[in-house]
């Protein structure tokens, strides 16, 4: 993960819903190939991720004065734990199918 935290909350939406509305000329970014992501260039923070899918993951907190209430329905790249979190959500070693992963979940 690029945002190098051990675990971190994100909504994912169709590009069509995400527009930067304020703070635009402070972005930095770069394009992997499988994702295009975005930083801000003075303090480094990650702010979102567009994905070649149409989708755009952004960071929850960045929502936090727009009104938006964040709900996970899951745990995603469970694999790659370092600590274990109980909250009774489905954990994935990868990504749920329907996200193009393998729906494998974590035996708990």
């Amino acid at each position: 993960m690029w945002h190098a935290a051990p675990i971190n909350a994100w909504a994912l939406w169709k590009n069509e819903y995400v527009k930067i509305v304020q703070g635009e000329d402070l972005l930095d970014g770069f394009d992997t190939g499988t994702s295009h992501r975005f930083w801000c260039r003075r303090c480094g923070s990650g702010i979102l991720n567009r994905k070649p899918n149409g989708r755009t993951v952004v960071y929850a907190a960045i929502l936090a004065k727009s009104g938006y209430v964040h709900e996970a329905i899951c745990h995603i790249h469970c694999q790659e734990s370092v600590f274990e979190v109980q909250v009774g959500l489905p954990k994935y070693q990868d990504l749920p199918s329907k996200w193009g992963g393998s729906g494998d979940l974590v035996v708990q």
